[in-house]
């Protein structure tokens, strides 16, 4: 019995070694290792994505923008309502309510960047980058922008008509929208415009790695993670507060909605547009755009001359 198995072993490593020499070199094409897929662009690849982005956004026509920039805001309106509603189930314990803003509030960008929805915030970055590699004239990015926020507000008011027609906010989660919006107004101008700031740094930087992702998984993480730090902190992000200032003088909040312009949006704005010029604009530039070739400043000479002795003392 044990002759007939070695037999049969060594009948099977012949074959296996006569296959192998009429084949050669073919066989080792079964064994050729698969490359790992590319989950993310290089943060090169990323930039010159935004400067088409913003070539795109320069080239889009007025019904083209309007009715993205409407659409953007309506998701904008929508994560916002899901998130007051979501709070209010866990009320103000351990600080959930505003944990459990942060945690939904998220979903708006994914939409808008997956559906085609325009924020004044994204395309103030996106336009920043186009402008700073002068593949964008100035005055295609204000008009742009000014189409945008005017659809934002629009957006927005229509979701808002909508919830308080249908009273899929009960009084519970106005008043979560009151209490944020009296903490909103709160601060000084100069604070809000520096919350601000902050704020669409981090909507950009959301932005930013939910570009460079390729896959939705990756595009969820990085969209997530930018803005649920902002959410979280209370920075200040122009267009989801053009929902929670009317939602709260709705749930009954003592300031007028002049006052909340005054103390809140127009700050707010000019903290979202300041982010944009200084960051997506200008550091970005810096790091992967032309900017940088205009800072590689050739060191005078006498400098030259005075490291030349230096080096021939030493």
């Amino acid at each position: 019995g044990f002759s007939k198995i070695s037999q049969s072993v060594a009948t099977s490593l012949a074959v296996a070694c006569l296959t192998t020499f009429l084949h050669r070199g073919k066989s080792t094409r079964v064994f050729k290792r698969i490359p790992r897929p590319n989950f993310a662009s290089t943060p090169d690849e990323t930039y010159e994505t935004f400067v088409e982005k913003a070539k795109h956004l320069a080239a889009m026509s007025n019904v083209q923008t309007l009715y993205g920039s409407i659409l953007g805001a309506a998701f904008v309106a929508v994560a916002s309502a899901s998130a007051l509603s979501f709070s209010e189930t866990v009320g103000p314990v351990l600080m959930l309510d505003k944990l459990c803003f942060a945690v939904v509030l998220p979903v708006h960008l994914l939409l808008c960047q997956l559906c085609g929805g325009q924020l004044t915030t994204s395309n103030l970055s996106i336009l920043s980058i186009g402008v700073a590699q002068g593949q964008v004239r100035f005055r295609d990015a204000v008009r742009n922008i000014g189409i945008v926020l005017a659809g934002n507000a629009i957006g927005v008011l229509l979701i808002l008509a909508a919830v308080r027609y249908l009273q899929v906010l009960d009084a519970s989660s106005l008043a979560v929208a009151a209490v944020m919006a009296k903490s909103k107004c709160g601060y000084t101008f100069g604070q809000t415009v520096v919350k601000a700031f902050l704020c669409n740094w981090m909507v950009f930087v959301a932005y930013w790695m939910g570009v460079m992702s390729k896959d939705i998984r990756g595009k969820m993480t990085g969209i997530w993670t930018g803005v649920f730090m902002y959410a979280a902190v209370g920075f200040e992000h122009i267009v989801t507060n053009m929902f929670l200032l009317p939602a709260a003088a709705m749930g009954g909040t003592h300031f007028t909605m002049l006052e909340m312009a005054q103390k809140n949006l127009i700050p707010v704005l000019l903290g979202n547009v300041a982010a944009s010029i200084v960051v997506a604009g200008g550091s970005f530039g810096v790091a992967f755009g032309r900017l940088s070739k205009r800072l590689q400043m050739k060191p005078p000479r006498k400098l030259k001359v005075f490291v030349a002795g230096v080096r021939a003392r030493m």
